[in-house]
């Protein structure tokens, strides 16, 4: 029997982490998903976009950031996220039009929109089309590699979220048609 400690912690292979973390990829969704999903969850599917698209900088670049917080506050740090993905994007060769400040802006002006009052919160979820183009390069650069996962199909907890938006959203009409009353 060999001298092993069997009291200490377990030991990971830091080759396999390493390569692990090479094959990180950005978050693959497709565009239909995205736009299905941002509208109906009312934009909290944003959340998890930019969640991903963080954390898998977060991961590749060894950067001391923190996903979460990057995308509850989205709307100050989205330009940084859509600066680097551009960036990669063009290490990778796809021809990206798109210039970031542009798509911060857009999406900032509408994250803004958002906090109106009906009817004007309506046209928050316009801020979906810089993400809907930004999400259309990271597209073309995830397909590159063909070990890609493709997130097109709707999970059951898609589904859970969807039914949540829009059980909120019938409330948040009949609320601005004066229809709930406080009992």
């Amino acid at each position: 029997m060999e001298n092993e400690n069997i009291y200490a912690p377990p030991q990971s292979d830091i080759q396999q982490n390493e390569a692990f973390k090479e094959n990180l990829t950005y978050f693959h969704v497709s565009i239909k998903k995205l736009i299905i999903m941002g509208i109906l969850t009312l934009g909290f599917y944003e959340l998890i976009w930019f969640y991903k698209h963080w954390d898998h900088i977060k991961y590749k670049m060894g950067k001391n950031i923190k996903p979460v917080w990057r995308s509850i506050f989205a709307i100050i740090y989205s330009y940084w996220l859509f600066k680097k993905i551009k960036e990669d994007c063009e290490q990778e060769n796809i021809n990206v039009t798109w210039v970031p400040i542009f798509m911060f802006i857009f999406y900032f002006i509408f994250g803004i929109v958002s906090f109106l009052p009906l009817p004007f919160t309506v046209f928050s979820f316009l801020g979906l089309i810089p993400l809907v183009i930004v999400q259309t390069s990271v597209n073309q650069m995830v397909e590159k590699d063909e070990n890609c996962i493709m997130n097109t199909q709707f999970t059951k907890l898609n589904f859970v979220w969807i039914a949540i938006g829009i059980f909120l959203f019938i409330g948040i009409v009949l609320d601005s048609l004066g229809l709930l009353t406080n009992y």
